[in-house]
């Protein structure tokens, strides 16, 4: 029986950490190839220089960017009607659940859009609740599909953020475009979508 002291880092080898520093590993998304980000590893892909730093200070033009996103959306939002918005918001939640119950799968990313949406309207003063204003299911859908494209852009900043996903800097100091994410990551969401 393994005793704490085996489970400390360095004492085991696992198919999720590099092999030199035993350090998480990190799947391309791509082309699936394997490495190690941590700096100063002999693993580490030579062909890049440093991880890019996602916080807000270092990448504010994205930040503004989702501020500006978010902003539309609001506006759009205020030109509606919002007991109608709402009530649309919530049956396609109503209809997302039973669609869950039937098939036994459901796409949490549009579950947390219509959430984010219901936010939205909650954040509007009760008394614009039953005024006037637009009440097309097509518009109604047409924000859900904007919040969606916004809640997926700020869900990735926070994997950017918080290491689950890496974007790398080349060495000529340009940002590569592809994607790193956490291998045991990678498997979880794998294990997730074939349920």
């Amino acid at each position: 029986m393994p005793t704490l002291a085996d489970l400390q880092p360095g004492n085991y080898a696992s198919q999720y950490l590099c092999p030199s520093c035993h350090q998480a590993l990190y799947t391309q998304l791509q082309s699936q190839r394997e490495v190690c980000l941590t700096p100063g590893c002999a693993q580490w892909p030579a062909e890049y220089s440093s991880v890019v730093n996602a916080h807000e200070e270092q990448a504010p033009g994205v930040y503004k960017q989702l501020e500006a996103q978010l902003t539309r959306i609001r506006e759009s939002v205020q030109r509606c009607n919002l007991a109608s918005l709402r009530r649309f918001a919530h049956e396609v939640r109503r209809a997302m659940a039973q669609a869950l119950f039937r098939t036994g799968g459901m796409r949490l990313s549009e579950w947390h859009a219509v959430a984010e949406l219901l936010v939205l309207t909650q954040n509007e003063p009760s008394t614009r609740l039953h005024t006037a204003g637009h009440e097309d299911t097509s518009t109604f859908a047409a924000i859900l599909q904007q919040t969606s494209e916004w809640a997926r852009r700020q869900r990735f900043m926070e994997d950017l953020r918080t290491g689950r996903y890496r974007m790398l800097r080349q060495q000529d100091g340009k940002i590569d475009d592809r994607v790193f994410g956490l291998k045991y990551l990678i498997a979880i969401q794998s294990s997730e979508r074939a349920l």
